[in-house]
């Protein structure tokens, strides 16, 4: 018998520490979950209320200058030492000469100068005693083309004619141009006088190879023109005139 509750006695013990180390375990464990929580700091409660907007309102005050102070007013000093003179005389507007200007009624009279007009001092530009013109009312016609039968077109038309047949009878084509094939136009000026005879001749374009000098020696011997008129009067007329060298 005792040897059954020894037995029992010990079986009930090993349960009894079993359960009591589980009970301790469980304890611990508990303990240690209850301080491994930590509280979240990331969301604190007071992220849920909205800040309050502050307004600073500034404030100035404002500053007066201080205004500087009004000078003292000059104090008068008066020496006794100075002694008072007479006052001196003053000059009167009119002034006392030794022989003032007699009055008008006693015969001087007052003459001023004349008022010159600058414009008058100019020097008049001369006008020129026989102008050169370029177009007129008559051009001049050449030599035989004056009928007073023909109307002007009728005339411009002979003058026309009548050139160009004096040039083709007249100019020689040079031997250096026709040997180097020169061909080209030459301009020769010159001014039909009052008169009808020509001056003032020159070689305006020239295609070189004695062309132009051809062409100036044959207007140079035209015979005289009918001269030019401006409001029915001879007048001078300045003419160009094209030659045309060409080769066949």
């Amino acid at each position: 018998m005792k040897k059954l509750e020894s037995t029992r006695l010990k079986r009930s013990r090993s349960v009894n520490l079993r359960i009591g180390y589980a009970a301790a375990i469980f304890l611990v464990t508990m303990a240690f979950n209850w301080t491994s929580e930590r509280p979240d700091f990331n969301n604190p409660i007071e992220d849920e209320i909205a800040p309050a907007e502050l307004k600073i309102i500034r404030t100035y005050q404002r500053q007066e200058k201080a205004m500087p102070p009004a000078p003292e007013p000059a104090k008068t000093i008066f020496n006794k030492n100075i002694i008072e003179t007479d006052k001196p005389n003053l000059l009167s507007d009119k002034i006392k000469t030794e022989n003032p200007a007699p009055p008008l009624d006693s015969g001087v009279f007052i003459i001023k100068p004349p008022i010159v007009n600058m414009e008058n001092l100019r020097p008049a530009q001369p006008k020129e005693e026989n102008p050169i013109f370029k177009v007129v009312e008559n051009m001049p016609l050449f030599a035989g083309c004056g009928d007073d039968n023909m109307s002007k077109d009728e005339k411009k038309k002979c003058s026309d004619r009548a050139m160009l047949s004096y040039l083709y009878k007249n100019i020689r084509y040079p031997a250096i141009a026709r040997e180097n094939g020169v061909e080209g136009m030459v301009v020769i000026r010159f001014v039909v006088e009052k008169e009808g005879n020509i001056s003032g001749l020159k070689i305006v374009r020239d295609i070189g190879a004695g062309c132009g000098e051809e062409a100036l020696r044959v207007v140079k011997n035209m015979p005289d023109w009918i001269p030019g008129k401006q409001r029915g009067r001879p007048v001078r007329v300045q003419y160009n005139l094209p030659v045309k060298f060409k080769l066949n």
